[in-house]
């Protein structure tokens, strides 16, 4: 990514956010400006010298629509975690079973780790399937 792409970048992500945010008329998945948020942020750890004020990667907060209302939900929001791929599916589903297991006191070797992560995955077909999954098994 170039100065200009990065720029082009952060003025379509504040365009999503608006849209979404303040008119609550979104134009664009969530998976999409996900991916476009991260190339912003690999651009900007590498170019420190031309991090836009405006870009999302500065903004703390705003002032929330009052539209909206508080919703409580029985679980965590899996979607938090930016997972796009198999491979990001199988980094936090490592870390949430080490996470697990050491809050259970478990002691887990990597070859019985590699073991349950292997299982885990033969157990879903799709990354939407292991997202489900791993909301049920944050209940438990």
């Amino acid at each position: 990514m170039k100065l200009r792409d990065y720029k082009k970048a952060v003025e379509k992500l504040n365009l999503y956010a608006h849209h979404y945010y303040v008119l609550d008329d979104p134009i664009t998945t969530d998976e999409v400006y996900d991916k476009l948020y991260h190339e912003v942020v690999e651009y900007e750890e590498s170019n420190k010298g031309d991090i836009l004020s405006s870009s999302p990667t500065q903004r703390v907060g705003d002032v929330i629509s009052s539209g909206f209302t508080k919703a409580s939900h029985l679980s965590r929001m899996w979607s938090l975690e930016d997972i796009f791929d198999s491979n990001g599916l199988r980094k936090m589903v490592k870390q949430k079973l080490i996470g697990w297991m050491k809050i259970s006191h478990f002691i887990v070797n990597q070859s019985l780790m590699e073991h349950l992560l292997i299982l885990f995955m033969k157990m879903v077909n799709s990354l939407k399937e292991s997202l489900v999954v791993m909301v049920l098994l944050e209940n438990l």
